[in-house]
């Protein structure tokens, strides 16, 4: 059974899962992945029972990933 195509519209809330291929690292920079890990934790201070990651898109653009 065919994938749903995703609706996009302008400033949009989506809930978003990153994933490599092949389990290869998400983070490829140094020091990306412990500023990533900061900022997750800064957020469970404020809401410590759950996460929920979303993401505004201004412009209908979510798949394309460009600005």
């Amino acid at each position: 059974m065919a994938k749903k195509p995703r609706l996009e519209f302008e400033s949009a809330f989506n809930h978003v899962i990153g994933r490599r291929d092949y389990r290869k690292n998400l983070f490829l920079e140094r020091r990306a992945a412990p500023a990533f890990e900061k900022a997750l934790l800064d957020a469970c201070a404020m809401m410590s029972d759950h996460l929920q990651l979303a993401i505004e898109t201004p412009a209908a653009n979510l798949m394309s990933g460009t600005e």
